[in-house]
């Protein structure tokens, strides 16, 4: 998979060298299932089309720079990669997320970052946005492409009722329900950890309390409970290793339940 970085510098040398493509719109902190569903659809289109599969993201997220606040991202740019190469992306295009971005007229958006990208279809969720204050929706691309693009809208995905979101699993995470995450993500929620320094940056540690995990060194798979101090910091991570393991969290300590829910 190609990795293309975007900024207001580089934008016309990207334009001048770009192909053409089905691209798959969002932030796609976590790739949820309803995340999955946007590029798989598609992934079937650029089959048909014969055309690379495309994935725009944006860093940072859009809060924390329209409000100025903080953001518990689910997983950073280096994981978010991983996970898209193996969902058989051909090219993921990184844009700055910047004031002057964010100011951009949905139809410059459309001309600048779709259009001039080569992009001949668009798949987005339902409730997709682009432009300033979120003016441009899904469904609009077409007419501002001058029907140019095809626009593809993928439907809700649900769980138990309730649309699976990033957000979602954020308030899952910070009330300690870890082990829902794989039904939403398809994957059990996982994190990289600095032995000395805590957790690493973009990633989110659930509420604090005990965790059946495992620890994933370079070299072995490692069973434990794990009590999670604070937003940054784990106690019981008692291995000898290099200084960074991954930690994949299974559920709550049942032993520590009461511990948690108080």
């Amino acid at each position: 998979m190609k990795v293309i970085l975007i900024d207001a510098e580089n934008l016309e040398a990207v334009q001048r060298k770009s192909e053409q493509s089905v691209m798959a719109l969002g932030f796609f902190d976590g790739l949820h299932k309803g995340h999955q569903t946007v590029i798989q659809i598609a992934k079937q289109h650029a089959s048909k089309k014969q055309l690379p599969l495309a994935v725009m993201s944006f860093f940072p997220h859009p809060k924390t720079v329209i409000t100025n606040s903080n953001v518990d991202y689910l997983m950073p740019i280096e994981e978010k990669t991983h996970q898209l190469k193996k969902l058989g992306v051909d090219l993921l295009y990184i844009v700055h997320f910047t004031k002057e971005f964010a100011s951009l007229a949905p139809q410059t958006f459309v001309e600048q970052y779709l259009m001039k990208l080569g992009v001949k279809v668009a798949v987005a969720g339902f409730d997709y946005k682009y432009g300033f204050k979120g003016e441009g929706q899904v469904h609009m691309i077409a007419e501002q492409s001058q029907q140019q693009i095809q626009v593809v809208i993928a439907p809700k995905v649900e769980m138990a009722g309730e649309k699976i979101s990033s957000t979602l699993c954020r308030n899952l995470l910070k009330a300690g329900h870890v082990e829902k995450i794989y039904a939403l993500c398809g994957r059990p929620y996982s994190i990289q950890y600095d032995l000395q320094e805590g957790i690493e940056p973009y990633f989110t540690l659930p509420k604090r309390g005990h965790y059946n995990v495992e620890i994933h060194t370079t070299q072995h798979i490692y069973s434990n409970v794990i009590e999670v101090m604070d937003e940054h910091f784990i106690r019981g991570v008692n291995i000898q290793s290099s200084d960074k393991v991954k930690i994949v969290f299974y559920e709550a300590d049942p032993y520590y339940m009461k511990e948690l829910v108080n």
